[in-house]
């Protein structure tokens, strides 16, 4: 029996968010997925989401539901509308539960074009490269908070 998000053993649930091009997708699902796995964090997206389901609630319940938001920031992210609504959803939580739940991942960008939003500062940001794996232990340790 494949683990739900609702018993995934303990794991810390992530929640990755990234735009729908090309590059992005094969980054994140080639790279930065399995080298996160490795580290005992259960990746959760988009085959948490239900068919047949309107998409907007579907990613509301679904960010709710786990424990952290990496945001995978690049260029293209920076112009979807979709990773836009999984940024506001994944900051509302932050707000919501008090303490913040986002990490970002920046990919081909500088913080300065990241959008001006007061919690983003504070938020953990760390460079992915594909030159070195050093941006893996940045990002276990910003999602388990350290």
């Amino acid at each position: 029996m494949e683990e739900g998000i609702e018993e995934s053993s303990g794991k810390l649930k992530v929640f990755i968010s990234h735009s729908n091009e090309f590059e992005d997708r094969q980054i994140v699902s080639n790279v930065v997925v399995p080298k996160l796995e490795a580290k005992n964090i259960k990746i959760c997206g988009q085959d948490e989401l239900r068919p047949g389901n309107h998409v907007l609630p579907e990613i509301t319940k679904l960010i709710h539901k786990i424990d952290k938001t990496l945001l995978f920031m690049s260029k293209n992210s920076l112009k979807s509308p979709w990773c836009s609504f999984e940024l506001l959803i994944s900051l509302e939580k932050s707000q919501r539960i008090n303490r913040l739940a986002v990490v970002l991942l920046l990919y081909d960008i500088e913080e300065s074009e990241l959008p001006r939003i007061a919690v983003l500062q504070e938020a953990c940001k760390i460079h992915f490269t594909n030159e070195s794996d050093d941006w893996v232990t940045e990002v276990v340790e910003g999602l388990n908070g350290l």
